[in-house]
């Protein structure tokens, strides 16, 4: 979807995926060569995102690994039926997210994601979540591929690739829970004597 893009369009869908989550945040994008009809895509966005948590408060943040396609895109598209009663397209693709964060160091995590692993016939996927403490950075990580049979999907596959994509959908959700140390000033000021 992004090589077909504007830069303007690019940006719109970038906010759009942010707001699907409730955050809000400016960036920078950067990709390989648009132009290339086939091979890998690597895009690296670096940025900030705005008003994260609450001070003394515990939040959650968004496990994401992909913006505006990848894993959350297809299994959105997978999952957008309850069931299929007709032939749908099921392109094979293979996968590779990475995403890091850098917390600010009044920030403590309180709970990670478990990593996924889920294969059948037709998917093999993999997660992986890591905490460093010494420099207050969460990774993420997900790998995956297809593998099917021709590019028309029938609704008896669906049926057999339906638990791992829901598996796979859970895990595109999973969330970092985090506190910041920091006290507002508003709440100290009114607990002074």
């Amino acid at each position: 979807m992004l090589r077909t893009q504007t830069p303007a369009q690019r940006e719109d869908s970038i906010q759009a995926e942010l707001r699907s989550v409730n955050l809000r945040g400016t960036a920078t994008l950067s990709t390989s060569d648009l132009s290339a009809v086939d091979g890998p895509l690597t895009i690296t966005m670096k940025g900030t995102l705005e008003s994260l948590v609450v001070p003394g408060v515990a939040a959650s943040i968004p496990a994401l690994t992909s913006l505006a396609g990848g894993f959350e895109a297809d299994t959105r598209y997978w999952l957008g039926e309850r069931q299929r009663t007709q032939p749908f397209v099921c392109h094979n693709l293979t996968l590779h997210e990475h995403a890091r964060i850098e917390l600010p160091a009044n920030f403590r995590v309180l709970d990670m994601p478990e990593a996924k692993r889920t294969q059948d016939h037709f998917v093999d996927f993999q997660s992986q979540y890591t905490f460093d403490p010494l420099s207050n950075v969460v990774t993420m990580t997900r790998e995956g591929a297809t593998h099917f049979d021709s590019d028309v999907c029938t609704p008896d596959d669906f049926a057999q690739m339906r638990p791992a994509m829901e598996a796979i959908g859970r895990d595109v959700r999973a969330e970092v829970i985090v506190k910041s140390t920091l006290v507002e000033s508003s709440s100290v000021a009114s607990q002074a004597p």
